[in-house]
């Protein structure tokens, strides 16, 4: 049996032992992967690392194995290969390996090098690399095959464990959000009780705020539903019909008219291209309401809420823009996740769930489109949605 068998027949064994791993075992599993392959492969180093999503070629080193005959003075050259040569990490964000010997790497310390594309979700999200003593080493096919197992394996790994965090931190954020308003209430029934005996109170004040709560948890188990369901909705094709957005964008200028002239919001339609697209349109409906509901509900009292739409590259963009509140830097890659609020106390204040984006974009993208945010803290924000026109 050849080296390249046994690396994967050891790969094969680490599925399995990473299958009972307890979670907060799973680095030093990954570790211990590392460990495995890189003596069975005889090489001198295997590093780990996680691309950056905000830069092209930044990274962080994750995971590293040595072999132990490998000096310090090499350990370092590992690193500053790829540090020194941004092309590398571009060619890996395509998704393409890449082979390196130390004639190129400009480093009289390198050995040969080679780097494998991690891909998680669909996406390149890191790297592993092997650097092999000898220098007049070659990647085989059949190595480079076995070497991606591994690669595979440690993707699979980490998109369970990123599965299960978010599962974790959804459920106890749904805990959370149930919980709160069932406090108010109870709070509520039991100052009434003790007041009604007195004789003082209001049963007008405590249905107001009964009202209220029982309204705010309406919203998110109707979104939480949505949620649920809609990832069967929208794969069944005969579901979908066309569905023309000039229209749609109408009809939230009417249903939103009302919430709108209570803060006396100027809500108006700029314009929007008379284009169709192909979808599901009550899930469609519910993304663009929600994004305008946002619009809204953080808008200024005197201010206003526009909506405009223009057709490039057979995709209709429509930018919904407010002068409201405006959403700090720091917060903005973190809009979409769901329970997500820029502030708690300020969401709460004016009816928000923490649902409705991450649902709008959720929609938005299985109907293979987009949704971005451009947002000025204070001065308000611009909500783009962008969706493949119907080309019939």
């Amino acid at each position: 049996m050849n080296v390249s068998d046994n690396i994967e027949k050891v790969v094969s064994t680490l599925s399995t032992y990473f299958v009972n791993l307890p979670r907060d075992r799973m680095w030093s599993g990954i570790q211990h992967a590392l460990k495995t392959v890189g003596e069975f492969a005889g090489v001198a180093h295997i590093g780990l690392y996680m691309l950056h999503n905000e830069s092209d070629t930044e990274f962080t080193v994750r995971e590293e194995w040595y072999n132990a005959d490998v000096s310090q003075k090499a350990r370092t050259t590992y690193t500053k290969i790829l540090k020194e040569s941004p092309h590398i990490i571009e060619t890996i964000r395509k998704g393409d390996s890449v082979q390196m010997p130390p004639s190129k790497s400009e480093n009289a310390d390198s050995q040969a090098f080679l780097a494998i594309p991690l891909s998680m979700h669909g996406e390149v999200m890191g790297f592993i690399t092997y650097a092999h003593a000898d220098s007049e080493h070659m990647w085989t096919s059949e190595m480079l095959r076995a070497l991606r197992l591994l690669g595979e394996l440690i993707a699979n790994v980490l998109e369970r464990e990123e599965s299960e965090e978010i599962k974790s931190e959804f459920l106890a954020d749904v805990s959370h959000e149930l919980r709160t308003p069932l406090t108010v209430m109870r709070s509520t029934i039991d100052v009434a009780r003790r007041e009604l005996e007195q004789g003082v109170g209001s049963v007008e004040d405590v249905f107001r705020v009964l009202e209220g709560e029982i309204k705010y948890l309406d919203g998110i188990i109707g979104d939480l539903s949505l949620l649920a369901h809609a990832p069967s909705k929208i794969r069944v094709i005969g579901e979908y019909e066309p569905v023309n957005i000039a229209e749609l964008c109408g009809e939230l200028i009417d249903v939103f008219h009302g919430p709108a002239k209570k803060k006396n919001i100027d809500l108006r339609l700029v314009k929007v291209p008379d284009v169709i697209v192909v979808g599901e349109k009550t899930l469609l409906y519910k993304a663009f309401r929600n994004v305008v509901a946002n619009a809204i509900q953080y808008g200024k009292e005197n201010g206003w809420v526009e909506i405009e739409g223009y057709v490039k590259n057979s995709m209709i963009y429509v930018d919904i823009k407010d002068n409201g509140l405006g959403i700090p830097k720091e917060n903005i890659p973190y809009l979409f996740t769901r329970f997500y609020r820029v502030e708690r106390s300020r969401s709460r204040t004016h009816g928000g769930t923490g649902l409705g984006l991450a649902l709008a974009q959720f929609v938005i993208q299985a109907h293979g489109g987009n949704i971005t945010v451009k947002s000025t803290n204070g001065e308000g924000s611009t909500f783009t949605l962008m969706l493949p026109v119907d080309k019939a």
